[in-house]
């Protein structure tokens, strides 16, 4: 092994291929060094030395080869990319070092500094301290010290990369690739894939030359050769990132690799593993799958008296675990990450349907399927390429939330109607298609919930909750508690003044039968439309309702007012003898004709009588409803 490994820092390379001041900066960053910038005269020929036998391969028609680590700022020059006061420079005599057009500096042939555009391209020195080190990941070391590889600089061609165990990764013309060499068995371990001759930083597909690690001669398998931690992402080109910047939906490295292979889900191509529920887990004493869940009725869109149906939307949240799957990706613990329809494609979820659905089929809203980590997870090892920690299927919480809209059929008891409430129920259950009822049920732990509005326009909603089903059968039940004030408006207080009406025609001259009978007959047509207009807004059915007693008494009523009407004749006075001769004194009124004695009764005791009792009844059985 060259003694260069182990020089007093720093030490340089020579990178002898033509780049541009920010393409050099970015190289000698991923080597985990910086662009030289000596700070002393015998650093600065130390890299003048060091230089001379590329002097035909780094513009070659030019005196001055390198860029130097620094630029001309308003401050004047200072470090780059740190932004420190330069402390030392060996700029030619005699020149204009402040100059703004020529902002950039390299190095000449002769150990001079000389000005020029940074938008040129040199050669590139990187300068490296002694605790400088790469890492190659994807092979089998047993130490980590193993794996770690130092940048050495060699004469005349690229630089190498030795490891503390005599492992060289070194650029070879004749075959035009970079690959692994053994100098102590003298032989090729693996060679780097791909057409082109940049250097084998960041993460690269290679190729086995012998059998390694298990796999046979030929075998393909990724690697990575960055200066990044273990905790870092190492992104293809070989800068290193956060590791919370991994999959964050936005591009941090400069290749955008951070954002490629973002598969939360790690499972097998095994078609059952979608169709059948995963078994419990082995701590489990019970061998069917409880999935945990949670239903909020958002709202009620609509209540349909007129065929016993109600149209409501709500959410359901199912929770489980997957131990035969692994998950990636994932945030901290108590933070769950969206599915994506590939990842969720993946895994088994359950299939559900609606009891009591009313006709049609079920419409789902919207759905989002999450994965949260509830222990930490899996780190990998200083060999693994992916560093993405390794969540077991069993420490991760599948959260599975749909939103439906279900028109589902209530059977109204309407006796009591308008004073009527309704107890409804939505009825979610596992369809056989999800792996039979054996195999999953729900939890008996549910909660409920109602985030709707309470009052609707015909009716309020109260009491929701979970009652006891089967154990693949979710049913959640609520009552709706009819307004009555639009009802009483439009019912029962038209109705009573039309009685109002039909009372006081018994008051009318019992001479004016007409005026009578027409009155009484428009006030009973009109409440007979009143009670078909109501009855149309109900649905037909052959059980006799509160309201209909109400109508068929007022109906009633009317009826016998008519009929007494018709019956009642005008007392007559007696009959006086006929005189011949003309009288002169001036003959008595006869006078309005008197009610018969019946009438009487009838208008001032019996009527309002009936109707006292009546009412007394009706709103005790209602209040008792």
């Amino acid at each position: 092994m060259p003694t260069s490994v182990f020089r007093d820092q720093p030490f340089y390379a020579i990178l002898p291929e033509e780049r541009s001041l920010q393409a050099s900066l970015a190289v000698c960053q991923v080597m985990d060094g910086s662009l030289a910038l000596p700070t002393s005269d015998i650093e600065n020929a130390r890299l003048t030395q060091q230089m001379a036998p590329f002097s035909d391969m780094c513009v070659p028609t030019s005196t001055w080869k390198l860029w130097l680590g620094t630029r001309l700022t308003a401050a004047g020059w200072s470090t780059i990319p740190a932004g420190a006061p330069l402390a030392y420079h060996n700029f030619r005599p005699a020149i204009n070092i402040n100059n703004s057009v020529l902002g950039c500096a390299e190095l000449r042939l002769d150990g001079y500094w000389e000005l020029d555009y940074c938008k040129s391209k040199r050669c590139t020195a990187c300068s490296f301290e002694r605790t400088s080190f790469l890492h190659f990941r994807g092979l089998c070391f047993d130490k980590e010290l193993e794996a770690r590889f130092r940048v050495v600089g060699s004469p005349e061609r690229r630089p190498v990369f030795w490891s503390h165990q005599g492992l060289l990764i070194a650029w070879r013309d004749s075959l035009g690739r970079w690959q692994m060499e053994d100098p102590n068995i003298n032989a090729t371990l693996l060679w780097r894939l791909g057409v082109g001759s940049d250097y084998p930083l960041g993460r690269q597909l290679w190729r086995l030359e012998r059998e390694m690690c298990g796999q046979p001669a030929g075998h393909k398998l990724h690697a990575s050769l960055s200066s990044c931690a273990a905790e870092e992402f190492t992104c293809s080109t070989g800068e290193c990132i956060a590791p919370h910047l991994r999959c964050n939906f936005h591009y941090d490295c400069p290749d955008r690799s951070d954002e490629a292979s973002c598969a939360v889900v790690e499972a097998s191509n095994d078609a059952l593993l979608k169709q059948v529920p995963p078994p419990p887990l082995e701590s489990s004493e019970d061998a069917t799958l409880q999935l945990e869940s949670s239903i909020t009725l958002t709202r009620v869109a609509a209540v349909d008296d007129l065929n016993m149906a109600i149209t409501l939307e709500f959410q359901l949240t199912l929770m489980w675990s997957d131990h035969r799957v692994n998950f990636r990706h994932l945030r901290a613990t108590g933070q769950g990450v969206m599915l994506a329809e590939e990842d969720s494609g993946r895994l088994w979820r359950p299939l559900l349907r609606v009891a009591n659905l009313d006709g049609g089929k079920l419409e789902e809203l919207g759905r989002r399927f999450l994965a949260q980590a509830v222990a930490p997870p899996t780190h990998p090892t200083f060999n693994d390429v992916n560093i993405d920690p390794v969540f077991e299927g069993r420490h991760v919480r599948l959260h599975l939330t749909q939103r439906f809209l279900a028109r589902v059929a209530c059977y109204l008891e309407l006796y009591s109607y308008p004073f009527d409430q309704q107890r409804c129920a939505v009825e979610v259950q596992l369809a056989p298609e999800s792996g039979g009822e054996a195999a999953v049920r729900f939890s008996p732990r549910t909660e409920v919930r109602y985030t709707g509005p309470e009052t609707l326009a015909m009716y309020t909603v109260k009491h929701v909750d979970r009652v006891d089903a089967t154990e693949n059968s979710l049913r959640v039940e609520f009552e709706l508690h009819r307004r009555q004030g639009v009802i009483m408006l439009s019912t029962f207080l038209p109705s009573g003044l039309l009685l109002l009406v039909s009372w006081a025609t018994l008051f009318v001259q019992v001479t004016a039968l007409n005026v009578r009978a027409i009155m009484s007959l428009t006030t009973l047509l009109v409440l007979y439309t009143l009670f078909a207009n109501m009855s149309r807004s109900l649905p037909a059915t052959a059980s006799i309702k509160l309201i209909d007693v109400w109508f068929f008494f007022i109906i009633f009523l009317l009826f016998i007012n008519i009929v007494v009407h018709i019956c009642v004749r005008p007392t007559t006075p007696p009959t006086t003898e006929v005189k011949v001769f003309a009288s002169t004194q001036p003959q008595p009124d006869p006078g309005v004709p008197e009610a018969p004695r019946l009438l009487r009764w009838y208008r001032l005791v019996i009527l309002p009588v009936l109707v006292v009792l009546f009412n007394l009844m009706f709103w005790l059985v209602v209040l008792t409803q």
